[in-house]
């Protein structure tokens, strides 16, 4: 039996601190295998008890678990492991005792019993939790034969933490193939694809996956399609956005949003289209920028149209980056894409009238996004009236203007030989000093009115 003694008692009283009420009271811990069991399960799991904090709180925790396994306990079958190692294993793999673990290994495997699949599972789960790559490695050979698909899932999960690719590939042709790898085992190596941007290794592993009749989730899907993003592969990704069934779409609202942003970036508008339906009510404005953003790339001016009046019924607000691709599709597309009639406005007015609605709907700084996306769309497309006019908005908006934006205008404006409009003129008068002098044979003079020959 053990007996609590007066030290720590004694110890505090000298130091002048009031003694806790248990560690003033006699306490008896009896030798029964009941109550050693608590002793050493509270020492695994950091549950100090009075007698333990006198006694064994010094102690590493190996010389406790000897301790544990010399005390009195009820005679084990003939053949079998000892209980209390089993016990104790156990608890060092939730806690992630890693040298306790191995150790235990050891004593258990001097038996020349073969162990169970537990004793291997809580050793390498002792290993994750520390990060102990090389130990967990070697205890997968120490398996031999007995090497199954939950020890390799431990081993691959570490190498995943670590960001090990190779030494993950390593495991995988030494014991995965051996041990039949799962949906788990695959997903490992996909997300090792996924973090550094190997698309063609994650494409790879998703064909293996479904050679193996294993059935892809949406954590496979988003890891093979986060490759590929990263990787800026987007008719890639756009394959596999559009291999995905519905319904693994429709369990990962975040699956579904790195899909949207490939068939963005594609201009694939049907695929965009049939994801943000999955979306439904969970949809954001920045999931319905994604769908303007597939109809400007491809063009698609009746598409965007019908989009931006989806989400003027809705209940979202739109934000500036769903204004600026609205008006830029506007202006970039041509005439043909859309069945004009005489009572429709052209796509420009319309990019016009929605430029002046961003300005009454949004504060300043966020409605001058608008307005610049316009005006460099206006300037690309040569449209010079329009450029002078989204000009004139802009410094209306916010007085000073950008140099090189007012530079282009009067480029555009003097190519075309359209006369900038009065509040243009006014703006970038103050900036003709600046411009570089004519060369000897421009027959225009300094002092010649706007329209200027601007080089």
């Amino acid at each position: 039996m053990f007996t609590h003694s007066s030290g720590p008692t004694q110890d505090l009283a000298a130091s002048g601190k009031k003694p806790e009420k248990e560690c003033c009271e006699r306490e008896q811990i009896s030798d029964t295998p009941v109550d050693m069991l608590a002793v050493f399960t509270g020492t695994l799991h950091g549950i100090a008890s009075p007698w333990f904090r006198a006694h064994v709180a010094h102690a590493p925790l190996r010389s406790v678990t000897r301790l544990y396994a010399s005390s009195l306990l009820p005679p084990q079958p003939e053949g079998a492991l000892p209980a209390h190692l089993l016990n104790a294993l156990t608890a060092c793999g939730k806690r992630g005792r890693w040298k306790t673990a191995l150790e235990l290994v050891d004593e258990l495997g001097a038996s020349g019993r073969p162990l169970p699949r537990a004793v291997w599972g809580s050793a390498l789960l002792a290993c994750r939790k520390k990060q102990r790559v090389k130990e967990a490695i070697t205890l997968l050979d120490k398996m031999g034969s007995a090497v199954d698909t939950a020890a390799c899932n431990e081993v691959l999960h570490l190498l995943r933490l670590r960001s090990d690719y190779e030494g993950a590939l390593h495991v995988w042709r030494g014991h995965v193939e051996r041990a039949r790898p799962d949906e788990l085992s695959y997903y490992h190596m996909m997300h090792l694809c996924g973090e550094s941007g190997r698309w063609s290794d994650a494409l790879r592993w998703l064909a293996e996956m479904e050679a193996a009749h294993l059935t892809p989730g949406p954590n496979h899907y988003h890891a093979v399609l986060r490759a590929c993003v990263r990787d800026r592969r987007w008719p890639q990704a756009l394959a596999v956005a559009q291999a995905i069934p519905r319904e693994v779409l429709e369990r990962d609202a975040h699956l579904c949003r790195t899909a949207l942003q490939a068939a963005a970036e594609e201009g694939a508008v049907g695929v965009a289209a049939e994801v943000l339906s999955v979306l439904g009510d969970r949809a954001a404005c920045d999931d319905q920028l994604g769908l303007l953003q597939a109809c400007r790339r491809a063009g698609d001016l009746p598409a965007a149209l019908a989009a931006w009046e989806r989400l003027s019924v809705s209940v979202l607000q739109p934000d500036e980056q769903c204004y600026a691709q609205l008006v830029a599709t506007l202006v970039e597309a041509p005439n043909a894409t859309l069945p004009l009639t005489p009572e429709m406005p052209s796509p420009v007015e319309m990019a016009m009238a929605r430029a002046r609605e961003a300005v009454e709907a949004l504060p300043p700084p966020r409605a001058a996004v608008v307005l610049t996306a316009a005006l460099g769309c206006a300037i690309g497309a040569s449209l010079a009236s329009t450029a002078c006019e989204v000009l004139s908005l802009l410094h209306a908006l916010q007085g000073d203007l950008d140099a090189g934006q007012q530079l282009r205008t009067l480029r555009l404006c003097a190519d075309q030989g359209v006369p900038p409009s009065g509040s243009t003129r006014n703006t970038l008068r103050g900036r003709v000093r600046r411009l570089p002098p004519c060369p000897a044979n421009c027959t225009e003079s300094p002092a010649t009115p706007l329209p200027l020959c601007v080089y």
